[in-house]
């Protein structure tokens, strides 16, 4: 099993300052406390990132687990949580015949 958690680190670490200045540029859809633009552009982001990689399926779904989740209000830092919810989807789609 190789390790996934790089790439998702990679994801965070590149789609959530694009989100963020997108959202701040052009946002003009309110969306879960910020706009769809900026969460449109982190899951497009990261399906850009994640397809490298992986299979296109596994990208566009984790990207998109992932662009909702960045959303959501977590008791725990995003930083912390995304990667291991990206390393875990990642990790569940691929075992799946």
């Amino acid at each position: 099993m190789r390790n996934l958690l790089p790439v998702v680190i990679l994801v965070l670490a590149v789609a959530d300052p694009v989100a963020s200045y997108a959202g701040r540029r052009w946002g003009r859809v309110p969306f879960l406390g910020a706009t769809l633009e900026g969460s449109a552009l982190f899951a497009l982001t990261a399906f850009g990132i994640l397809a490298v990689r992986h299979d296109l399926a596994a990208a566009a779904v984790t990207a998109l687990v992932l662009g909702l989740t960045e959303r959501l209000s977590w008791p725990l830092d995003d930083n912390l949580t995304l990667p291991v919810l990206g390393a875990a989807v990642l990790t569940l789609l691929e075992a799946t015949p």
